[in-house]
């Protein structure tokens, strides 16, 4: 395993640090990423682009100490292990055979653990410095995450205490890049809509014009678009860029993204939508003006497909009307009803999570949506993600006893 890297150091502000990572495991084959802040070390140990482990100065955020505070395992019975393990075995290891922890819980929580390592190493300017070491230490957090993914993943799950609009806004002008989505990560839909709105530089305020149903998710969507390496503030870094290279690359049109844009858009009278020549979305395709009467035409499909659904009807008839109509003018409830239609169908799983993933961003509370959600994990075999989906009623609904009752039969189930 190569053990040298290209020595390297410099600062970052906050949010630069995933770029930091990407452009260091591009300039070395392996080794060790200390970054500084505030007094303390965070170190981030990789190899070509992966990232194999990640440690932190701060006792806090060592395993034994997480475990602790987490309430998992007794402070005495972690000292006892401490003392008593090998000098060469991992500490993990060392607490699965004391049966203190099972091992899958033990997964979940380094997992949870890197991931809030790496989250704070994202609100925060600091140092950094490239070392050559490459020997992990028995206590560190094992990983196997491409660098972007990792960050993108801690942004996901870190608690919206007010940063993300301190870091996106202030009159940031924020421009897409156009590179390739990078390996492990998948966009979600409102990142892809925000992504489509940088068709040239546009600050914080200007997205939420656009977009003022999305308003109070659209600063964590830029943060991740920032750390996915998908876009920058003018004068922030990114791939191939320097503080102060401010030329933008505008990535290719999204037709099905134009199209909410211009439907999000409160100008009335007629409204420009991206749509396939032909009928229907697609990519490629010249741009058309749907007028009033075609929208109303187009309403009119979605309500002869739902009432084909009513009354019993072949749902394939009722997929020819849906599907164009909500594919031309997508809304939260229709959306629902096309990707129940496609869940039955094997090969269009896909399709069907793509569009309750997008009806979920059009109406966060939309409990049919939920339910589907539901309902698509549980037939994938996942109960940890069809719980979840679960939850997300409870958050709104918090007594609704049918899904309270759901959560009930799957805890007992599992």
């Amino acid at each position: 395993m190569p053990t040298e890297a290209r020595e390297a150091s410099g600062v970052f502000a906050a949010l630069e640090i995933p770029s930091v990572v990407r452009r260091v495991m591009a300039g070395s084959p392996a080794g060790r990423l200390r970054v500084g802040q505030r007094g303390a070390n965070r170190f981030v140990w990789f190899e070509g682009d992966r990232v194999r482990a990640i440690t932190s100065s701060l006792e806090e955020e060592r395993l034994g100490s997480w475990l602790v505070a987490r309430g998992l395992v007794g402070k005495q019975a972690m000292h006892e292990v401490l003392i008593r393990k090998p000098k060469d075995e991992r500490f993990g290891n060392a607490l699965i055979r004391a049966r203190l922890i099972e091992e899958s819980r033990l997964t979940e929580e380094l997992e949870v653990l890197s991931l809030h390592i790496a989250g704070r190493m994202l609100f925060e300017d600091g140092t950094w410095e490239v070392e050559g070491g490459w020997e992990i230490p028995p206590d560190a957090v094992v990983l196997d995450l491409p660098g972007s993914a990792m960050f993108v993943l801690a942004i996901r799950r870190a608690p919206d205490t007010g940063q993300f609009e301190r870091l996106a806004g202030g009159g940031k002008r924020w421009v897409a890049l156009g590179v390739p989505e990078a390996e492990g990560i998948e966009l979600l839909p409102l990142e892809r809509l925000v992504l489509t709105l940088l068709g040239g530089p546009r600050t914080l305020e200007e997205l939420r014009a656009s977009a003022p149903q999305q308003s109070r998710e659209l600063p964590r969507a830029l943060a991740i678009l920032a750390s996915a390496g998908q876009a920058r503030w003018e004068g922030g870094t990114g791939p191939g860029s320097r503080p102060g290279d401010d030329e933008p690359q505008y990535p290719p049109a999204s037709p099905r993204l134009r199209e909410m844009l211009h439907l999000i858009d409160p100008e009335g009278g007629r409204r420009r939508v991206a749509r396939h020549a032909a009928g229907g979305a697609g990519a490629g395709g010249p741009a058309v003006e749907l007028t009033q009467e075609d929208l109303e035409r187009l309403e009119d499909d979605k309500r002869q497909g739902v009432a084909i659904l009513q009354r019993g009807g072949d749902p394939r008839l009722a997929y020819k009307l849906l599907q164009p109509a909500v594919d031309a003018v997508p809304d939260a409830d229709h959306l629902v009803v096309l990707a129940e239609i496609e869940i039955s169908n094997p090969l269009w799983r896909q399709r069907a999570l793509d569009h309750l993933k997008l009806a979920m961003v059009l109406n966060p509370q939309l409990t049919p949506g939920w339910l589907a959600l539901a309902n698509y994990w549980g037939l994938r075999g996942h109960p940890d993600k069809q719980r979840r989906c679960l939850e997300k009623i409870l958050v709104y609904n918090p007594a609704n006893a049918d899904v309270l009752d759901a959560i009930d039969l799957l805890d007992k189930q599992g």
